[in-house]
């Protein structure tokens, strides 16, 4: 009895680990050398939509994130764990934008950009209840291959080509 009780318990935690494993492969195949084009971000139930340049790398063996705001240059560190990405210890350069747009743009982005995200297609965020999501926001001009960071104050929306 205490022997099938362990080898089912062993086959059930196999299973679940092979599961964790293979969306953390999945995330990392869908992360992985792609320079992802930040089209907006969302927070504070508005759309902000992003300024020509703002971009998103993950470095997968070093574990950062880096790109470029629109205006200026940020990292941060990332782990995945399971289907979740935690982005903390953001650091960027403060220079002054030539843009208004640019520097509104930049702030919404570096001041939600820490915390835990998950990855998901736009067609699944269009259906989430977000207390965060932008009453009027039109996802209909953005690419059908949109991803989106779902985080618990802000969205991302990347597009990769």
């Amino acid at each position: 009895m205490n022997k099938t009780f362990l080898i089912f318990y062993t086959i059930i935690f196999s299973l679940f680990t092979a599961c964790t494993d293979i969306e953390r492969l999945r995330l990392n195949v869908n992360l992985k050398d792609k320079d992802w084009v930040v089209l907006g971000v969302e927070s504070r139930q508005k759309f902000t939509q992003a300024v020509e340049g703002a971009t998103l790398v993950f470095n997968i063996e070093q574990r950062r994130v880096l790109g470029n705001t629109g205006c200026n240059s940020y990292t941060a560190n990332f782990e995945i764990k399971q289907h979740i990405i935690t982005i903390s210890n953001h650091s960027a350069i403060r220079k002054i934008c030539d843009r208004q747009r640019a520097m509104v743009f930049e702030f919404e982005f570096l001041r939600t950009i820490e915390g835990k995200f998950e990855l998901t297609s736009l067609d699944k965020y269009k259906q989430r209840e977000l207390n965060y999501k932008a009453p009027e926001a039109d996802y209909g001009n953005l690419p059908k291959n949109t991803m989106v960071l779902v985080g618990k104050n802000a969205a991302y929306f990347l597009h990769s080509e």
